[in-house]
């Protein structure tokens, strides 16, 4: 049996500033959490309100991903890939978010 391999990381958020969640390296599953549990303000798009959204208090967001196949007819192992911006994240009085990354 192979053993998940994970990491996590702690991100500072800024006082009302919006923060790129970046993928540090290619992974198929995302977590984000406020570390004090605070309600945070994410989104695809820090211009954009239509596409922003707010994560209740001691609430997390997940993404999942399954093995998608590219046009190329090959598996692609990973969703997020190194470097690919996730998400943005917001905490209007400053946090830290805790991210978890399945690899």
């Amino acid at each position: 049996m192979t053993a998940c391999t994970w990491l996590v990381l702690k991100v500072p958020l800024p006082p009302g500033e919006w923060t790129a969640i970046v993928a540090p390296l290619g992974c198929n599953c995302f977590a984000l959490k406020s570390a004090s549990g605070a309600a945070l303000e994410v989104g695809s798009s820090p211009d954009d309100p239509a596409q922003q959204d707010t994560l209740p208090a001691n609430a997390q967001e997940v993404l999942l991903a399954p093995f998608t196949p590219p046009a190329a007819g090959t598996w692609k192992a990973t969703r997020f890939a190194a470097g690919d911006t996730i998400l943005y994240a917001m905490s209007p009085g400053g946090d830290t978010a805790i991210l978890r990354l399945v690899l």
